[in-house]
């Protein structure tokens, strides 16, 4: 379960969802984000979330974001939730 992972969202209402879905399940903006809740939930770029330290950002800049997808790291938000509920074993919605 442990890890960083990188999810995108289609639309401010899935990204806003998706905020908050990770704050219903205790994450938080880490600790060393230069992004406001708010630059976080209204950017197009992914959101990395962090499993160990429950906390979320999002990728710096589009170069960032390219080279995640370009290894196949980006999970869909759907993805993200369906592989979160399954090694959590409880998710908050």
């Amino acid at each position: 379960m442990k890890g960083s992972y990188y999810v995108k969202t289609r639309g401010k209402n899935a990204r806003k969802y998706f905020i908050e879905f990770l704050e219903k399940n205790g994450f938080k903006i880490g600790a060393g984000s230069v992004f406001s809740r708010e630059e976080i939930r209204d950017s197009i770029l992914p959101v990395s979330v962090d499993l160990d330290s429950l906390e979320y950002d999002r990728t710096g800049n589009t170069t960032c974001a390219a080279a995640a997808s370009t290894i196949g790291a980006i999970f869909t938000m759907e993805e993200f939730l369906d592989f979160y509920e399954s090694v959590s074993g409880l998710v908050i919605v």
